[in-house]
């Protein structure tokens, strides 16, 4: 069976050889939006290419290797309009493709194992889903463009004062960490829900559910130590109320 070898990710390392041990780092180009042929390009060589901060790249894909990043990490806060572009693009993976794939199976699984618990996992994925969209939403129609707000006016002017009515500790209290339903509703299929000849929907759902969880973990560490203490730092500097 195919096992993942972590491997942390260096400047020096090869980029193809580091994907082929993780395929999850496949999310982090595809967020990017960046085009490429890897060959044997370093990590280095190809954010040069892609004018990429290598130290962003590295942080990031360490992130989704599963490695524990360093709290202090100081990185150039020229990179807020690229993270949040690469936050934005993991809310399309969820809308628009895992959240209604996993949907899909679901209700494929109803068919074949149509009883009371299979009803309580419906509802309790259909709320889930109410409540994520509603944070996605929220992230991308209030707190992102105040992040790009105030970095573009950081940009203009660092001593400008600031007065917003939202705010980095406006969002901290706001985020909630909608990943640990999803253990929630994995504990629940693979505790509780007996098997009706549905082995190979619910392994194909319990996987799909993984895969979001694994995601939305390196989202939201990306957000809680990547994004936002530069968000802080500016509006620290700015004297943001």
């Amino acid at each position: 069976m195919y096992k993942e070898k972590r491997q942390y990710v260096k400047p020096e390392s090869k980029l193809a050889d580091i994907i082929s041990n993780n395929p999850s780092l496949l999310y982090v180009l595809e967020y990017l939006e960046v085009e490429y042929i890897l060959q044997d390009k370093t990590v280095s060589v190809f954010c040069n290419e892609q004018n990429i901060d290598v130290n962003l790249f590295t942080t990031i894909s360490n992130i989704y290797n599963g490695f524990t990043i360093e709290p202090d990490i100081n990185l150039d806060i020229a990179n807020i309009p690229l993270i949040i572009k690469f936050l934005h693009n993991t809310h399309s993976y969820y809308q628009k493709e895992k959240y209604p794939e996993i949907k899909d199976i679901i209700e494929e699984l109803r068919k074949v194992n149509d009883s009371a618990e299979i009803a309580i996992v419906e509802k309790f994925f259909t709320e889930y889903y109410a409540e994520v969209n509603e944070h996605l939403d929220y992230e991308d129609q209030v707190a992102f463009p105040y992040i790009n707000s105030l970095y573009n006016k950081y940009v203009d002017d660092a001593t400008k004062n600031v007065d917003e009515s939202f705010s980095s500790k406006v969002y901290r209290s706001h985020h909630t960490d909608i990943k640990y339903k999803l253990d929630e509703l994995k504990k629940l299929l693979i505790k509780y829900i007996s098997v009706r000849q549905d082995r190979q929907i619910r392994r194909k759902l319990l996987l799909s559910l993984c895969d979001v969880e694994s995601n939305l973990n390196a989202h939201s560490v990306i957000e809680e130590y990547v994004l936002m203490p530069m968000v802080a730092k500016i509006e620290k500097e700015m004297k943001v109320k």
